[in-house]
């Protein structure tokens, strides 16, 4: 039985995340399916909230966004992805009065 390659991508490192960012983009060209992992540990801010969002593009595409996933206190989450593009990233958007969000991203794709 042949094995099956995986890639591990590191979106965010573990540590705070005060404002909205885009993580490094990565290629995952050849991959099939994957899991996003997001692990936050703290959250402070008044009323705040963590948007990660998956988004995709071939080269010099436009980014689009394939899911989203809104977060508000301190979690655990395994979210499956499937028939994404060539290049991947993570955005964050936060939300509230001095959001601060405490959170490590990372990625396992699959083919």
């Amino acid at each position: 039985m042949p094995s099956r390659s995986t890639r591990v991508v590191e979106f965010q490192s573990a540590g705070a995340v005060t404002g909205s960012s885009n993580s490094d983009e990565y290629q995952v060209e050849g991959f099939a399916e994957g899991v996003i992992f997001v692990d936050i540990t703290a959250v402070s801010g008044t009323n705040p909230v963590m948007t990660v969002i998956l988004q995709g593009r071939s080269d010099g595409d436009s980014w689009m966004s394939y899911l989203s996933r809104r977060f508000t206190a301190i979690t655990t989450a395994a979210i499956r992805v499937s028939n994404f593009a060539k290049n991947v990233r993570i955005r964050l958007v936060l939300e509230g009065t001095s959001p601060s969000f405490t959170t490590e991203i990372d990625g396992v794709f699959k083919n």
